[in-house]
């Protein structure tokens, strides 16, 4: 049996706050992280940070767009890979982030959410509050991990 390992700075413990947001472990194991391109990397751990308990992601599309400080062409190339990969599912004004597939190899998508026509813009924006952060409403943690799945890179 292995000596428990020290943490870096305990002073900083982790908790689990509410609202909690939370990706599973799969996945990463079940090799659907590196299989995403980096715009649905980005994308997917934004819907996970903005859904509801149900998963159903409230925030209006150029929101979230302008969170990630994407452009019309990587936010449907994003939710193009998610869609394909069957991570979420997607009407003319909603996004709902799915429980990970059973068999994440196949990515056989149900027809009714291959939609990939663009969302109503029209649609009255929804308040919701804001999370901490000044510039963009992003965490500084959450930052930093967008900026390296940008770059390609891996946590």
């Amino acid at each position: 049996m292995s000596a428990p390992i020290s943490l870096l700075r305990p002073d900083r413990l982790r908790t689990v706050e509410r609202p909690f947001a939370a990706i599973p472990c799969r996945f990463l194991y079940d090799g659907l992280f590196p299989r995403l391109s980096p715009e649905g990397r980005q994308l997917y751990f934004l819907l996970n940070l903005a859904a509801d308990r149900r998963g159903l992601v409230l925030y209006p599309h150029s929101r979230l767009m302008k969170f990630l400080g994407f452009s019309e062409d990587q936010w449907e190339n994003g939710l193009s890979d998610l869609l394909y990969h069957d991570l979420v599912a997607r009407s003319a004004t909603l996004i709902q982030v799915l429980s990970l597939p059973l068999d994440p190899t196949s990515s056989r998508v149900p027809p009714h959410s291959c939609s990939i026509t663009p969302p109503d813009r029209n649609v009255t924006e929804i308040q919701t509050p804001t999370p901490n952060s000044q510039a963009t409403g992003i965490p500084i943690e959450l930052i930093q991990i967008l900026e390296l799945l940008s770059n390609g890179s891996s946590l």
